[in-house]
């Protein structure tokens, strides 16, 4: 994994879209809600990661 969760959201929050997409880090992701479970800010992680794998196919 290249970047955490927590920097990934950060990364999309700053408009870096490229290296999201360009992540490793979106395909490691189970998808297991235990980041957005634990996320203070209450973001559905899981879900941005689902949508950044599906903009990355395209």
């Amino acid at each position: 994994m290249d970047y955490s969760p927590s920097q990934i959201i950060h990364a999309v929050r700053l408009g870096m879209i490229e290296l999201v997409l360009n992540s490793n880090t979106i395909w490691l992701c189970a998808s297991c809600e235990t980041c957005t479970a634990r996320c203070p800010q209450d973001v559905d992680i899981a879900k941005v990661m689902d949508a950044a794998r599906i903009i990355a196919r395209i």
